[in-house]
């Protein structure tokens, strides 16, 4: 009798231990380089950056302030963010700043791998030169680097989610003029208002 109760114990287990491994493929694909590297954006959506001085031969961001941007973040979804650079006189009112919101970088991790594509919008919402150029991370990206092949670029666009800080390195692109800037997360700021062309789609 003891030996038919334990059988039939055992038999009632069986399902359950199936169900506790879990599908290995699935906790593959959510762990891959690209998923985690998007889920280390998506922890700091809504939230903006101050910016160091950016490097490289872009002379409008040279030694002006700079804030990025990580919103709207879409669950599962694109992640976007917006560059600001206080392009006016600096040591003046807030009311009295000129400020470019023109640059965008628009990431999105689906079926044919990490994308990214950047935005250029001027401030009527019409589109620059650079602007929807899309690219897919290369091959070997980390969870915290990812490396993008721009058309019409001779460098990549390099992301990286550091300890302390994000950093982009844009190359330039034909005649439109990259940056390398590094923007700390530990220095907070309030939300710039929307990048340009984000309220006209």
């Amino acid at each position: 009798m003891r030996y038919s109760i334990l059988m039939i114990a055992t038999a009632a287990l069986l399902p359950l231990a199936a169900c506790s491994e879990g599908n290995p493929s699935e906790e593959t694909a959510a762990a891959t380089p690209a998923s985690a590297f998007m889920a280390g954006l998506r922890d700091k959506c809504g939230r903006a950056f101050r910016g160091t001085e950016a490097a490289g031969g872009n002379e409008q961001m040279q030694g002006k302030e700079l804030i990025l941007a990580i919103a709207p973040c879409e669950p599962g979804g694109e992640v976007k963010m917006a560059v600001h650079v206080n392009v006016g006189p600096l040591q003046v009112s807030r009311e009295e700043e000129v400020w470019d919101r023109s640059r965008t970088i628009t990431l999105s991790d689906g079926d044919s791998g990490l994308t990214a594509k950047l935005g250029q919008r001027n401030e009527d919402g019409s589109a620059g030169p650079i602007d929807g150029t899309t690219t897919t991370a290369a091959a070997g990206g980390s969870d915290t680097r990812q490396n993008f092949s721009v058309p019409g670029a001779e460098q990549p666009l390099k992301i990286e989610l550091g300890t302390d800080a994000i950093t982009l390195n844009v190359p330039d692109i034909g005649q439109t003029q990259g940056y390398s800037a590094p923007f700390q997360t530990s220095d907070r700021v309030a939300m710039p208002p929307e990048a340009w062309g984000d309220a006209v789609g």
